[in-house]
């Protein structure tokens, strides 16, 4: 959040003291609608990638548990393609909720089983 804030206020007060002209759909259409999907798809695919990281154990201790007691799915945007890619989209189906449950038990078999070797 910190490092896109910054950015984000460098780049607003380098448009508002005119080193870079701020553009318009008018005169780069092809620009504006390129920026729209890339900023949405490049921050699917960040959030995807950044997400797990939450789920790795001193972060979800500290924070993250409080976001989702019980729900490790659906990773990126709704709309994102890589959660179905990845097996990590759950739709509301019966089917779906079925098939957390059984990653849920193989995590903690493999778990269980890992903490049994050491």
């Amino acid at each position: 959040v910190t490092i896109c804030t910054a950015y984000e206020a460098i780049t607003f007060w380098i448009y508002a003291n005119g080193h870079i002209a701020v553009p318009s759909f008018v005169d780069h259409p092809l620009y504006l609608v390129i920026c729209i999907y890339g900023v949405f798809f490049v921050g699917t695919a960040h959030f995807y990638c950044i997400h797990p990281l939450s789920h790795w154990s001193p972060l979800y201790k500290i924070s993250h548990q409080l976001h989702h007691q019980y729900f490790d799915l659906n990773y990126g945007n709704t709309t994102s393609p890589l959660d179905k890619v990845f097996g990590s989209w759950h739709d509301g189906s019966q089917e779906s909720l079925m098939a957390q449950k059984a990653r849920g038990r193989d995590r903690r078999k493999a778990k269980v089983s890992k903490a049994s070797t050491i």
